[in-house]
């Protein structure tokens, strides 16, 4: 191909070329004809995988060292036309042509240009086309149930022998299941990253755990054996983006084996909808409380969080000053105290006045509140375990009663006064099929009114034929409504002059033609104003639809609700850590060995403890069992809940409310209680730092001075 030539007022200056190739050299050689107008300068060359030589002519160009680059097809200058027609128009845009060789393209001259263009839409229709042949043949994959998923990218999963068949991947299947298991415990997302971080349990690609990969893989629905395909599709430039709606999607259940149980899958995700991401920080509340629905009976504020602190006796380890042998007057300079903190629940109103008071507040200031005086102060302790006591109270009557028990059959009462107040599910479904029946009807109506509205607002034509029988039947006009020019012996002259200087149009003339603009307008705000009127029906018809489907939806959830919360009910375990039968207190004992049924405590027991008169092992198979609080199925049943002084009242989401007493308790009321400990042994509470098992705070200050 014959290289351009320079303009006329450089023609003395060779051409620089620089010859670009990526091909094999028996299909290159000879293809730059030899000539005087033009000079090598370069020669890159990618003979292996990789652009490294293309990237340097690029570098090259934009430090002006080529005029022209000479190559073979448009193919070797990009991965794709698009790439390849960006690349040259940057060169372009620096006064730099491309000669392409096989197809004889200049693109500085006006006609390559133009070809460059018909092959660039030729090769994006064919493009176009094979993308839709490929993204058909995905979806009907979709519909046949065949998803589209690199088993290489997700945990827990790998192909069989076949290819097909996916199998469990043990190793990686406990990875799964400790998340799961752990957020529904009630562990945040963030906590659970920072345990397997710990243990040094990467993700599938080695990386480290996140909140949002602990997400991830609890909303992946395929490790409960479903899978929902179309999750992403390709927008316009060919990137994946979430489908929100714009293609369909399509879900099928059971199509592998599955490695969490469908009711913990259930849990997890009514938590995860219902509370958010429970690793995520709010700026409201604290990460991890629970609580924070709970609102007071008396005055109607809600229940806030705070956190208390006491001092323990009879304890010590390294950090004191005996363990550091700091005796006598060395010792006598010092004052070393123990403490624990620990969470309560109180009314914000409480102490109206004194809102800064995080912890106990004065007699002084107590008089001068003005707050809510009937609200209690409740241990966060005291709320987790009268929590738990209720649901095995309940858990025991449903073993004995069955449909029979107190709160099934509550249950059913509020399904009755559900289904009467709402008309019954099938009536609700009659109303919602009339529905929709109405909305097609007005839809009809709604496009007839503007198809009338448009043609009141056309001039109608007259056709040819009319205008022919105008032509050979003029109109006879009565001798009393002829004008002058209409009246027999009117000169030519007359009428010329007449045309010339026209008369006012007169007011008869005028008034019809304001009656037919009259007219006209008239109609187009009847047609307007029918229209708003029907569109206002539709609209009221799809707020109606609305409400009805909410309602079936609300009957229909009820049942759900309820049938699950049975299944996690009966899911409760009976045995401890150590494998013993659990002892409830309320159920299987009252009280423990220092305190009764209520949590107040038996002053004689302890009193004999302290001085080495009883000895807790002995008491121990009989002791009550502290239990391990059960945080997703309070998230996930009981969204409200009102506190009337010690008692809460829940309301559960199958519309059910329950009571839950013993929430007055403080952390003396536990001692007495058995507690399985990091060995796997069960061992009694003795001591109220024990209780929770926080982390002891150790206090030292020296005499005279303020500050630890």
């Amino acid at each position: 191909m014959k290289l351009p030539m320079r303009p006329a007022y450089a023609a003395h200056v060779p051409i620089r070329l620089a010859v670009y190739s990526c091909l094999p050299a028996k299909e290159k050689a000879g293809f730059v004809d030899p000539s005087d107008e033009y000079t090598v300068v370069a020669i890159y060359e990618d003979k292996e995988q990789g652009r490294a030589r293309f990237n340097q002519m690029i570098e090259d160009a934009q430090k002006d060292r080529f005029d022209y680059v000479f190559t073979e097809t448009i193919r070797s200058f990009g991965s794709s036309m698009e790439a390849a027609l960006l690349t040259v128009q940057a060169l372009k845009a620096r006064r730099i042509g491309v000669i392409f060789s096989s197809e004889k393209i200049d693109t500085l001259s006006e006609e390559g240009q133009k070809l460059l263009d018909v092959i660039a839409a030729f090769d994006e229709k064919k493009h176009r086309v094979h993308s839709e042949a490929i993204h058909q043949a995905i979806r009907k994959n979709f519909e046949s149930g065949k998803p589209q998923i690199n088993l290489n990218r997700m945990l827990g999963y790998d192909l069989d022998e076949d290819g097909r068949t996916w199998v469990v991947n043990e190793e990686q299947a406990e990875t799964v299941r400790y998340i799961f298991h752990s957020y529904a415990a009630g562990l945040s997302a963030n906590q659970i990253a920072g345990d397997l971080n710990k243990s040094g349990v990467g993700t599938i690609n080695g990386s480290i755990w996140r909140a949002d990969s602990i997400m991830g893989v609890l909303r992946n629905e395929k490790y409960v054996g479903d899978v929902e395909m179309q999750k992403t599709i390709s927008a316009a430039s060919y990137t994946p983006v979430v489908n929100a709606g714009q293609a369909p999607k399509y879900y099928r259940t059971n199509h592998h084996a599955a490695i969490i149980e469908r009711d913990l899958w259930d849990r997890v995700q009514a938590m995860i909808r219902g509370f958010g991401n429970l690793g995520a920080r709010s700026k409201t509340k604290k990460p991890g409380t629970v609580f924070g629905r709970l609102t007071c009976g008396s005055c109607g504020g809600s229940y806030k969080r705070y956190g208390y602190s006491m001092t323990i006796e009879r304890y010590s380890d390294e950090r004191s000053l005996a363990a550091e042998g700091m005796i006598g007057a060395a010792a006598a300079g010092f004052s070393e105290q123990y403490a624990i903190s620990y969470s309560v629940w109180r009314c914000e109103n409480k102490y109206i006045g004194h809102e800064g008071k995080h912890g106990r507040l004065s007699q002084s200031e107590l008089a001068s509140s003005e707050g809510c005086r009937e609200s209690h102060i409740l241990h966060e302790t005291a709320l987790e375990q009268s929590f738990m006591e209720m649901l095995y109270r309940m858990k025991t009557e449903y073993q004995e009663k069955g449909e029979d028990s107190s709160f099934s059959c509550e249950f059913r009462k509020a399904c009755r006064n559900t289904y009467e107040s709402l008309g019954g599910t099938g009536a609700l479904l009659l109303q919602i099929d009339a529905l929709d029946d109405r909305i097609r009807t007005l839809t009809g109506q709604l496009e007839t009114a503007r198809a009338k509205m448009l043609e009141s607002s056309l001039t109608p034509e007259i056709t040819p034929a009319e205008k022919q029988t105008a032509m050979q039947k003029p109109e006879t006009i009565p001798a009393e409504k002829q004008t002058d020019m209409q009246k027999p012996g009117i000169t030519p002259a007359e009428k010329r002059n007449a045309v010339q200087k026209p008369e006012n149009t007169s007011a008869v003339n005028q008034q019809a033609v304001q009656e037919n603009a009259s007219v006209e307008t008239s109609a187009a705000v009847v047609y307007a104003k029918l229209l708003g009127d029907i569109s206002r029906k539709i609209a009221e018809c799809e707020e109606e639809k609305k409400k009805r489907t909410e309602e079936v939806t609300l009957t229909l959830t009820m049942k759900q609700n309820y049938d699950f919360f049975i299944r996690c009910l009966m899911a409760l375990p009976d045995k401890n850590r150590a494998g013993e039968r659990l002892n409830v207190n309320g159920i299987h004992v009252k009280g423990s060995l220092f305190a009764d049924y209520d949590g107040k405590g038996k002053e004689d027991m302890r009193r004999k403890y302290l001085e080495g008169a009883i000895r807790p092992e002995a008491y121990l198979a009989d002791a009550p069992d502290f239990l391990p609080f059960d945080k997703s199925l309070f998230l996930t049943f009981f969204p409200r809940g009102v506190v009337k002084k010690d008692m809460i009242e829940y309301t559960t989401s199958f519309g059910v409310s329950v009571e839950c007493t013993g929430c007055g308790r403080n952390l003396s009321s536990f001692l007495g209680f058995r507690k399985v400990s990091g060995t796997g042994k069960p061992e009694m509470i003795t001591e109220v730092w024990q209780v929770n098992g926080r982390q002891i705070q150790y206090r030292r200050k020296e005499k005279g001075r303020k500050t630890l």
